[in-house]
């Protein structure tokens, strides 16, 4: 199947005002594993992007599709380590720090 890119038609953006919403979470995609630079070193890390809409902040992006949420996304390190903003993140959208179970294998699924 073609991958085929476009330039954009419209550059009417505009983003979302800075603020805390509602979301849900539509899309936990794994990324596999991306060799990246840190601390000028090379290395291996298996990244995972994770994507929200908003139901109850709606613009109308295209005007065949109507209004629609928006949706956001942030790219992490597969990681529920101490300093990780996976783990930061899940948890402060639980609202609850992760079990000690919960840390030796927590399905992304159930963020779905």
């Amino acid at each position: 199947m073609p991958l085929i890119a476009t330039a954009p038609k419209n550059t009417d953006y505009s983003p979302i005002e800075a603020g805390t919403y509602l979301a849900r979470c539509v899309q936990v995609i794994d990324l596999g594993t991306q060799t990246i630079e840190y601390m000028g070193e090379l290395k291996q890390s298996r990244k995972v992007r994770l994507a929200f809409e908003t139901p109850t902040e709606k613009k109308i992006f295209k005007e065949e599709n109507g209004e629609q949420p928006y949706m956001l996304s942030k790219e992490y390190t597969l990681s529920l380590g101490d300093k990780a903003n996976l783990r930061a993140d899940l948890e402060s959208w639980r609202g609850k720090t992760f079990t000690q179970e919960e840390l030796e294998g927590f399905d992304l699924a159930n963020i779905l």
